[in-house]
């Protein structure tokens, strides 16, 4: 199964190439939990380092993500990733 890829500037103007785990839409805005490496390819005794993006906006069809700045909307989206995880393990 192929992933979506999307590509990441860092504040630094570094470009990372980040696969998409999941998205969600919470108040209205768009955020994926994202990583440098493809969960299928991940060796088990390396944790996977993640990143949760929102969605600015899109600039010329290209959608535009940054960090979460926000604690209290850190911790609510990272809640929902949560509970979509817990329910894909349950099933």
């Amino acid at each position: 199964m192929e992933m979506e890829k999307i590509v990441f500037k860092t504040e630094d103007g570094e470009e990372l190439s980040l696969y998409v785990l999941e998205e969600t839409t919470f108040q209205g805005q768009r955020f994926l939990l994202a990583s440098e490496k493809s969960p299928m390819d991940e060796d088990d005794s390396e944790e996977l380092e993640v990143y949760v993006l929102k969605q600015d906006s899109s600039e010329d069809e290209e959608e535009v993500y940054s960090l979460i700045e926000d604690d209290q909307l850190l911790d609510s989206v990272m809640e929902i990733f949560g509970q979509m995880y817990n329910d894909d393990a349950e099933n």
